[in-house]
């Protein structure tokens, strides 16, 4: 069954894409597993370019995103808060650039949590006694 769920889930993600336009007009398509891999990647920020929105870090797609090094930090400085998955809508959200970059209570998290659904079913279809024939 496992081995069939991950069929099922290779084949229905192969399907799924997305696009964006880049800073310079051209579209950029990412596979579902692209967008996976780049989830707590994405910026919340409206004041970063779209490529970091779309959680972009190859140089060669950053080459059109026109952010300044202040904004680079500013990107740097709010991954803890992108890897919590918890929101507190009451939190304080007013931190400088120099506040954020410290760890403490209402910046998130450092680590980002495991989204990979595909290495799951591996671990459980591998953890299964008698798996020989890797069913």
């Amino acid at each position: 069954m496992v081995g069939d769920l991950i069929q099922t889930y290779e084949r229905d993600t192969a399907a799924c894409s997305i696009s964006y336009t880049r800073s310079n007009g051209a579209r950029m398509t990412l596979s579902y597993e692209e967008a996976r891999r780049r989830l707590f990647r994405f910026s919340f920020d409206p004041y970063q370019c779209v490529e970091r929105r779309w959680g972009a870090s190859d140089a060669a797609e950053l080459a059109s995103c026109a952010d300044g090094p202040n904004k680079q930090a500013w990107y740097a400085a709010e991954q803890n808060l992108r890897n919590q998955i918890d929101r507190t809508y009451g939190a304080r959200m007013d931190f400088s650039l120099a506040e954020l970059t410290t760890p403490g209570e209402g910046k998130g998290v450092a680590q980002a949590p495991d989204v990979d659904v595909r290495a799951y079913m591996e671990r459980v279809r591998a953890a299964r006694p008698g798996n020989s024939a890797g069913y």
